[in-house]
């Protein structure tokens, strides 16, 4: 049976091919996910969220989406910068 984030990490390889996905940290009852995509290129965060949300809403059932506390979302080059 595929984790939490093996089903994150399937939904969003079908939106966004180029898409990794890390748990960074659990607690609370809920998981920390970072999602990094060049398709986020030019989106502002509240759109990317609001893309994201849609797309956990519509393939995770509700016990799973209370599991997803927070996913901060990255371009490839965001990350190198905050790796930096």
């Amino acid at each position: 049976m595929p984790g939490l984030r093996d089903k994150l990490e399937e939904i969003f390889r079908k939106e966004f091919p180029d898409a990794q996905v890390r748990e960074e940290g659990v607690g609370f009852g809920s998981s920390f996910f970072i999602l990094i995509t060049s398709e986020f290129e030019g989106m502002d965060e509240t759109d990317r969220q609001d893309r994201i949300w849609a797309l956990l809403r519509k393939n995770l059932k509700f016990e799973e989406i209370k599991q997803v506390g927070f996913v901060l979302t990255m371009t490839p080059e965001e990350e190198g910068a905050y790796a930096e």
